[in-house]
């Protein structure tokens, strides 16, 4: 190995040979290259253009040479074939992965208000199990948890970046906004919020999402709901032309009321008198079982008895009470008598007035002015609405009262009898609903009155009597449960007289009460078409705003950093990705003061971070020397290059979209 003399030429990275007519050269002009001796001067000359083993020369003036190249005081570019250049476009990823992340949310939030619309009503047992339910609505918000806070941070990374070129700002505020999106810690910081408030929002909204979506899982309940079936089915009644399977003894066998011997009637049985006072006495009509289960309704037409009344009195009710209860003394309701009752039946019931009158008179204490009633004893149908519910019964009825009760052969000898010998020898003749009886009256409709008669009656036999004035601390009372009923009240722990509350109003409720109680007795059935009541438990969307509000404020707002992030990375002109080394890689090279400021904490960690670094402020832009002269270079082609990179703020000037940048 020899060495070849060559001397700098006229031209910017040329080497000549060196001649024996330079020997006049001062040798501090002169360097030297080791030569192989089979190597042209024309390989020489090739091999000293190449970049990656560049002459290695030892001349010093002025003019700095940097690998092998000069750089003048007027900035100069120096050459390379190898240098990597940066390009400003935003490309397609970034933008997409913004758009669609956040669609992806809102097509989520979507699906989720309609699953609740669809579910709403449905039966738990009859679509999708509460527990598939309860999973599908936490994948939906926490889906819709991700894709919404990967397209904010996505969007808070461009504005980053963004305000990473405007003013400059602390190393450690940087580093506390790179990481407030997973750090909550970092929003205490004063620098962080005062450098980039906007930043802060975001943020906050991206912590304000898995917050926000507790609530819409629970706008969807499981509640109990009642659900109708109508059918046909055999239900008790009351019937006052009942008559068992139609024979005589039969008729006689499900009569309301007792016969006399001459088969008239006489008075209510005492199953049907029992039921009076039991509904006196309670004021509410006897509950019956339900037929249909626990939950369930149905419609009844029933005929009874009803009143019509007045505020008068037609008979002497004095003396028709006095004879009938006492007897030895003689009441008045002015005197000694608080309360009389009666029904009058030798003048209500004749050849001429057919009809049965219930009259009543009474007095409070300390009023001197007696009160008269009188009720007129009818027909009337009832509608009545059964309902059960748990198994416990209800019942709603419209009354209409019809003609008066007639009396006619109600009291007339062998009236229910057919009107021949031979039919009545048998008890086992068939009665009809058009078989007259002795007296030329319709049996069955007779049957009917009578039965209608004996329902009045237990109130009537009830109420009527006598109630005399409490006197040195004695109260005569004769037959009558008027102070046991609901119509009359005492102080507890007062000695003085009831107070009653009698009206046309309470004593109609009082007889419609008794023929409700009529249907405990199961007297006969009925078919009806019944609302069977079934519970069971549907899904129900009754808050519905706990999933529309957390929704839609999440979208808006989130909506707000997206454009924002899209304009940030339209005027960045380039994309930044969230957390990537590569690009802190890229992006921290070049700035002398930097490096040296980051050495004292190259293994990494918080404690090592030096003090000064921390402190240090920094901002992103065109790398300068510190006299104002730019880092450049010229590629292959003679475009001039610069570098971009972070430093501080006497080494880095505003990035300008028109410039390339990279370096060799």
């Amino acid at each position: 190995m020899s060495y070849w003399p060559v001397r700098r030429g006229e031209g910017e990275g040329e080497f000549q040979p060196y001649s024996q007519e330079d020997t006049s050269r001062s040798e501090q002009d002169i360097s030297y290259t080791s030569v192989d001796p089979m190597v042209t001067e024309d390989m020489i000359g090739q091999r000293t253009l190449d970049n990656s083993s560049p002459p290695k020369s030892t001349f010093k003036d002025d003019n700095a040479l940097v690998d092998g190249y000069e750089l003048g005081s007027q900035e100069t570019p120096r050459k390379s074939d190898s240098i990597t250049t940066s390009k400003w476009t935003i490309g397609w990823k970034i933008p997409s992965l913004i758009i669609g992340f956040y669609f992806l949310a809102l097509a989520i939030g979507i699906a989720h208000l309609v699953l609740f619309h669809w579910l709403d009503g449905q039966k738990v047992t009859q679509t999708i199990p509460q527990s598939y339910v309860a999973a599908i609505s936490t994948a939906m918000v926490t889906a819709f948890r991700i894709f919404l806070v990967t397209s904010l941070v996505i969007s808070f990374t461009q504005l980053v970046w963004q305000r990473l070129r405007g003013r400059p700002m602390k190393v450690l505020t940087i580093d506390s906004l790179f990481s407030i999106t997973s750090n909550p810690f970092n929003f205490v910081y004063p620098d962080v919020l005062a450098s980039a408030p906007l930043l802060c929002l975001c943020a906050a909204v991206c912590w304000c999402v898995p917050v926000a979506m507790i609530y819409p899982p629970g706008a969807l309940t499981v509640e109990p709901r009642s659900f109708l079936q109508t059918v046909n089915m055999s239900v008790p009644t009351f019937d006052p032309t009942f008559r068992g399977n139609g024979t005589l003894a039969d008729l006689e066998r499900h009569a309301l009321y007792k016969f006399d011997d001459f088969m008239n009637y006489e008075n209510p049985k005492i199953k049907l008198s029992r039921l009076g006072i039991q509904t006196i006495v309670s004021g509410n009509y006897q509950t019956s079982s339900s037929p249909c289960g626990q939950n369930c309704s149905y419609t009844l037409e029933v005929t009874g008895p009803g009143f019509k009344c007045e505020d008068r009195i037609y008979s002497d009710l004095q003396s028709l009470v006095n004879d009938t209860v006492y007897g030895t003394y003689s009441y008045d309701i002015t005197d000694g008598a608080i309360y009389l009752a009666g029904e009058n039946s030798s003048d209500s019931v004749n050849s001429d007035d057919m009809f049965y009158r219930f009259e009543l008179q009474w007095r409070d204490t300390g009023v001197g002015q007696a009160q008269n009633l009188s009720c007129l004893l009818h027909e009337a149908s009832y509608k009545m609405n059964v309902s059960y519910l748990d198994g416990v019964q209800t019942v709603a009825v419209k009354s209409h009262i019809g003609k008066v009760l007639d009396s006619t052969d109600i009291y007339n000898d062998f009236a229910l009898l057919p009107n021949t010998t031979k039919e009545y020898e048998s008890y086992e003749f068939m009665v009809t609903n058009s078989t007259i009886g002795e007296s030329g009256t319709n049996i069955a409709d007779l049957f009917k009155r009578c039965n209608i008669l004996a329902v009045k009656d237990t109130l009537v036999d009830g109420l009527s009597g006598l109630v005399g004035q409490n006197v040195m601390h004695s109260q005569p009372v004769y037959k009558t449960l008027i102070q046991e009923s609901s119509l009359a009240t005492a102080p507890l722990l007062s000695q003085s007289d009831p107070t009653f509350n009698i009206s046309a109003k309470t004593l109609q409720s009082l007889l419609l009460n008794i023929t409700i109680s009529m249907l405990t007795l199961n007297q006969t059935h009925t078919p009806a078409a019944v609302q069977t009541t079934t519970f069971d438990n549907v899904f129900a969307f009754t808050h519905p705003l706990n999933l529309i509000l957390p929704y839609f404020l999440c979208l808006a707002a989130a909506l707000i950093f997206v454009i924002a992030g899209g304009i940030a990375l339209l005027r960045n002109g380039v994309p930044a990705s969230s957390n990537s080394f590569l690009q802190l890689l890229c992006t921290t090279r070049g700035s002398e003061r930097l490096d040296k400021a980051a050495a004292g904490g190259c293994l990494g960690g918080p404690d090592n971070v030096p003090e000064e670094l921390g402190k240090l402020r920094v901002r992103f832009g065109e790398l300068v020397q510190r006299d104002g002269d730019g880092m450049v270079q010229r590629d292959s082609e003679g475009m001039v290059v610069r570098r971009a990179g972070f430093g501080t703020v006497d080494e880095v000037a505003p990035l300008k979209r028109s410039r390339t940048y990279g370096l060799g």
